[in-house]
């Protein structure tokens, strides 16, 4: 009894160590085959053996015999048992999990060893998603469309993007491999819109090409009305300056990003030209440090030097900011003087040109004065003049024999003197 019990349990330990034993290589592998071409499945095992060892293939449940479409092929090797299945000229239909099953005759019992083999047939994968189909953004700001594209690595594939169905963008991705038909790519196709305007408002559309496929989706984008720009001067509109002096006139500007900004100055409305030496135009970004301007909103110091202030300087100075959203102007009222009168303006407005006044009186003194010289010239010329006239008749009254005679000439002269004086 003891002896019988001993041999029951040696056999159980042997039936448990030969089930742990019993195995079939690769318990799961799939094959992805295409259309029209052959496939073999092969299962192998070390614990099995011709004379008590039977070998099936079955699909979904069935036994698959050997016929035109199918084979089985057992190869009983020693050391290495493996038996296989081929399946010519495969189509959708073979597709689907097959079974290689191995039962063996142990003392008297049966035991059973699976593995499965999956078949699949190669269908073409190329699919298109979005995780956002409806876009809402403010003009002037950027934003990137995205779509994700699954696709076969073994096809051709073009990608494109449609805007209100006229395309906007086109490439084809690398080749594909045309002998890995098991792997399956995932990548990401973006479209960027830089400073949106309101004719970007629109339906866009995601997809890709391949040899008989197309896949494709669209994504609504709406782009909002911005605020308009703003101006802001920077220091006093009204302005008084010595001519000579250099001054700098400055506007803040304050607008959303859009695809047309135009920035410049007018002098008396009159554009000032970007290429002038004496008033040179200067623009520079500020630091964003307003916490209420959103990211698409820009903001630029607009700046004007004039050097060497004229007295055709003075007149009206504008700023001005035009973009896609509108215009805005700011106006600088410039006055050039000679001297400065900011001091006494009541006393002694400001009035004209002071060098042309001076110049003027300086010329009005000094011909004055040339008159007033030749009036007294002349006076002096007919009293001289008039002198000597008047002595004429007195020499010609005088005798004959005066003049004949010296010494009663001396005499009468001598008379006429004392006459002439009395």
């Amino acid at each position: 009894m003891e002896c019988y019990f001993a041999f029951f349990l040696f056999a159980a330990v042997l039936s448990i160590q030969d089930s742990k034993s019993l195995k079939i290589d690769i318990p799961y592998s799939k094959v992805v085959a295409r259309q029209g071409s052959n496939v073999t499945f092969k299962c192998s095992s070390n614990s099995i053996n011709l004379m008590d060892s039977r070998v099936r293939w079955t699909k979904e449940g069935k036994n698959i015999e050997d016929n035109a479409k199918t084979r089985n092929k057992y190869g009983f090797q020693e050391g290495s048992n493996s038996f296989s299945l081929n399946i010519k000229n495969v189509s959708t239909q073979d597709a689907g999990e097959y079974e290689c099953v191995v039962t063996i005759d142990s003392g008297g019992q049966q035991k059973e060893m699976k593995a499965t083999r999956e078949l699949q047939i190669f269908q073409k994968v190329m699919n298109i998603n979005a995780s956002q189909t409806n876009v809402t953004i403010v003009e002037g700001s950027t934003a990137t469309l995205q779509c994700q594209l699954t696709y076969s690595e073994a096809i051709n594939v073009s990608i494109f993007w449609l805007f209100e169905g006229k395309k906007i963008k086109a490439r084809p991705l690398p080749k594909g491999d045309d002998k890995d038909i098991i792997t399956i790519h995932a990548t990401f196709l973006s479209l960027e819109l830089t400073q949106a305007t309101r004719k970007q408002s629109g339906i866009y559309t995601c997809g890709a090409l391949s040899a008989g496929l197309r896949s494709a989706i669209n994504i609504s984008v709406n782009v909002t009305d911005a605020e308009g720009p703003e101006l802001e001067i920077k220091g006093e509109a009204v302005q008084n300056f010595l001519k000579g002096n250099t001054t700098s006139l400055s506007c803040d500007a304050v607008f959303p990003e859009a695809s047309f900004v135009d920035t410049f100055w007018t002098f008396n409305g009159s554009r000032i030209a970007s290429n002038e030496r004496r008033r040179k135009y200067e623009e520079y970004s500020l630091t964003r440090d307003d916490s209420n301007l959103t990211q698409h909103i820009q903001r630029r110091r607009l700046r004007l030097t004039i050097y060497d202030l004229r007295l055709n300087d003075t007149g009206m100075y504008t700023c001005n900011l035009n973009t896609s959203h509108g215009m805005a102007q700011e106006n600088f009222n410039i006055s050039v003087q000679t001297i400065d009168t900011t001091e006494d303006t009541k006393s002694a407005p400001f009035s004209g040109d002071s060098e042309r006044d001076r110049g003027f009186t300086d010329t009005t003194v000094f011909i004055s004065l040339g008159l007033f010289v030749a009036f007294l010239t002349t006076v002096m010329a007919i009293i001289v003049y008039l002198k000597l006239r008047s002595r004429r008749p007195i020499l010609r009254r005088l005798p004959r024999f005066c003049l004949d005679n010296p010494q009663t000439t001396s005499r009468a002269s001598v008379t006429f003197t004392s006459v002439a004086h009395e």
